[in-house]
């Protein structure tokens, strides 16, 4: 179905859609200077935690066959046997922004193809679209009003980020002094407990995997092996970091900061660099360390390498502004919607669970109350 500015959507599959050359080399262009958008990084998480084989890709194209846009998705069986039919982008704990690639000022009528397209395609009754842009959920939401599908802002957000092209002096003299007096002298707290060593690993590939498996090993002793966010806490998850690094780290692309006290692994990020973007994806400290914000120095540490790398000129973090409030210079919006299927069934859906959130509403209302 042609859209506006004579734009089509068509659906294809996933390995299909990125075996085109042009259009993978295109997906890399339109992700800009976030890594975690790329056709490699499109593919791994898919591979990992989907079917890139089955599931649903629009291809977005002008009336000449060339490509101008890309929407992954994956097909969600949700609710008692699986009876609700959902889509979904390729978003989780590892992947926070949805992988709609189009050229910068094109959101509008890229989404229209898009979303004219899932009005064609049977077999789903809502869409969750999580992480887009701004622009691009503006996009979306315009589109599905044209057509009459019914759409919701979910959840807004922002992701903090850091500009590196400007002197690392002008930057880090406009943080907070009292905050960076009172780090320091933890820091030198610390280094009374050992000897403190920093170190920045993106060569070769496989120091990088050794690396990798350290750092997987030391969040055991971190907060996080008792919220089950270890890296290791499920095998797709495990596996999708270990090709990640397979992936990025033949090209130097997968970097890892660690810190170590007489050798002992404390402290470590993850991140991807690419496109002149550096994210940083995971970070951990070892609990037995809290009383000196190992987290903190970590990330200066990380902030002065992104600064000190030619390659990158902004660096943008995997958190709220709020989480990384002394590094950060700018926040980005983002938005997740919910687009629902015209239609009895989709309607019938959409209202069967705005009563249930209703219900769960009323009765945490009335605990809070009861206590």
């Amino acid at each position: 179905m042609s859209g506006p500015q004579g734009l089509r959507a068509d659906v294809a599959s996933l390995a299909e859609a990125l075996a085109e050359p042009q259009l993978a080399a295109c997906a890399d262009a339109w992700a800009g200077s976030d890594p975690t958008r790329s056709a490699k990084w499109i593919a791994a998480w898919h591979e990992c935690f989907a079917d890139p084989t089955r599931d649903p890709c629009l291809v977005v194209r002008t009336a000449a066959g060339e490509p101008a846009g890309l929407l992954p998705l994956v097909r969600r069986r949700l609710g008692p046997g699986g009876l609700v039919r959902a889509l979904w982008t390729g978003a989780n704990g590892q992947s926070q922004r949805a992988a709609f690639l189009c050229p910068g000022g094109a959101e509008a009528a890229t989404a229209e193809a898009c979303v004219d397209a899932m009005a064609a395609m049977p077999g789903w009754d809502f869409a969750r679209l999580q992480g887009l842009s701004a622009a691009a959920a503006d996009a979306f939401l315009d589109a599905a009003a044209k057509v009459r599908m019914t759409a919701a802002v979910e959840h807004r957000f922002e992701h903090a980020f850091v500009r590196t092209d400007g002197p690392v002096e002008a930057y880090e003299a406009a943080r907070s002094r009292d905050t960076v007096r009172r780090k320091e002298r933890l820091a030198r707290a610390l280094a009374r407990e050992g000897a403190v060593t920093m170190r920045m690993i993106d060569a070769p590939p496989a120091t990088v995997a050794e690396a990798l498996e350290a750092h997987m090993a030391a969040e055991k002793t971190s907060w996080k092996a008792s919220g089950g966010e270890l890296l290791t806490a499920r095998a797709e998850i495990a596996a999708f970091y270990r090709t990640l690094a397979r992936r990025f780290g033949a090209e130097g692309a997968f970097v890892l900061a660690q810190m170590r006290i007489d050798g002992r692994l404390v402290a470590g990020i993850i991140g991807l660099r690419g496109g002149g973007g550096l994210v940083g994806l995971k970070i951990f400290h070892d609990s037995a360390f809290d009383r000196f914000s190992p987290g903190w120095l970590m990330m200066r540490h990380w902030v002065r390498f992104g600064f000190s790398d030619p390659a990158v000129r902004r660096l943008d973090f995997y958190t709220p502004p709020s989480r990384a409030r002394h590094f950060a210079e700018g926040a980005e919006p983002h938005a997740d919607l919910t687009l629902w299927r015209p239609g009895l069934r989709g309607a019938a859906i959409r209202l069967a669970r705005d009563a249930t959130r209703m219900l769960r509403g009323r009765r945490g209302a009335e605990s809070g109350r009861a206590a």
